[in-house]
């Protein structure tokens, strides 16, 4: 099996990239005392940049999670159980960014209530 060195250094470049941009960005998130609901969504519904902030931080997570399916593509694994691991894998990243966005989604949507 032979693999591509340039698109694995370009999975491995997206995860390492959108991880760190996620850390930056994050140290930019309204914060407060995450289990109290009521004081931390009026914190978020105050927060001038909170929208930016999350756009970004799904876009940091779309950047990691390209790195994951491209190491997917890259592997190609073609036969056995490590092909179907590598399935699981792709469509287990592919949900993880639905529901990322659900989080975020619903997080606006209580926030815009306060």
């Amino acid at each position: 099996m032979l693999i591509d060195r340039m698109s694995l250094r370009l999975s491995a470049t997206l995860l390492l990239a959108g991880q760190l941009l996620y850390v930056a960005i994050t140290l930019l998130h309204t914060g407060g005392e995450a289990n109290n609901h009521p004081a931390i969504f009026t914190a978020y519904a105050g927060s001038e940049i909170w929208t930016a902030v999350h756009v970004a931080q799904f876009a940091c997570m779309v950047i990691m999670l390209g790195g994951l399916l491209g190491l997917f593509s890259v592997l190609d694994v073609q036969a056995g159980t490590a092909s179907l691991v590598g399935r699981l894998g792709a469509a287990a990243t592919t949900a993880t960014l639905a529901l990322y966005g659900v989080v975020l989604a619903v997080d606006g949507v209580r926030s815009s209530r306060r």
